[in-house]
């Protein structure tokens, strides 16, 4: 008889809950985001290094917890079929949202003096809307070019209403 209240214990800590019982590990004053692999166009590289920048950069706000998803899905594809993708996501990693960044650039060798467009994604799951900033660059982006992104795409009233948002759903 212990073992069962053991075992389900254990599970809270590592943030996997029974199905219909929400997670101990869930916090109703964090946004859990999920940022996906960074898509791209063109030849722009260094979508990695880009996707460790922003991270770096996003954490910087104490109100969000972000999780690196090491998957890419393009835009199009998470909002298909009344958001399915999206929901996937939501329910496997926990979610509140999700950051889909897409990038294109035209790269020759080593020329990054060529403009860099990036359009950053942030998906409320609960309401399913979609803020997009876009942010143009000259050079490769990295941290010093991320540098104030949060602020552009993480924006307090937008996060007031997802935290309320992740209330109502859990009953709080």
């Amino acid at each position: 008889m212990r073992a069962l209240p053991i075992g389900l214990l254990a599970l809270g800590l590592m943030g996997i809950a029974p199905v219909g019982v929400p997670s101990p590990a869930t916090s109703t004053d964090k946004i859990v985001i999920g940022v996906l692999d960074v898509e791209r166009t063109g030849t722009a590289g260094k979508t990695g290094e880009i996707k460790k920048a922003l991270i770096k950069e996003l954490s910087q706000n104490t109100r969000v917890k972000l999780v690196d998803i090491r998957e890419s899905c393009n835009l199009s594809d998470l909002k298909k079929h009344g958001y399915e993708q999206a929901d996937r996501y939501k329910n496997a990693y926990q979610l509140d949202m999700i950051l889909h960044v897409h990038t294109s650039a035209l790269v020759l060798g080593w020329a990054y003096q060529n403009p860099w467009e990036l359009d950053f994604s942030l998906i409320d799951l609960y309401t399913k809307k979609v803020k997009e900033v876009s942010l143009e660059i000259n050079g490769p982006p990295d941290g010093l070019w991320l540098r104030g992104i949060s602020r552009k795409v993480l924006v307090n009233q937008d996060l007031d209403r997802v935290l309320r948002a992740k209330k109502k759903a859990l009953g709080k």
